[in-house]
């Protein structure tokens, strides 16, 4: 089981590149505390 705190980065930079960072059910938990790129913090 992949802990959540490893796909922080990679929910940040999908974001970041004009994607799309999508999740179900608790899967959202994810993005609250995603950093973008320039150390600013923007709910996903």
């Amino acid at each position: 089981m992949i802990s959540i705190f490893a796909t922080i980065p990679v929910v940040a930079a999908i974001y970041e590149q004009g994607g799309i960072a999508a999740a179900v059910c608790h899967g959202p938990a994810a993005h609250l505390n995603a950093t973008l790129a320039n150390d600013t913090f923007k709910p996903l």
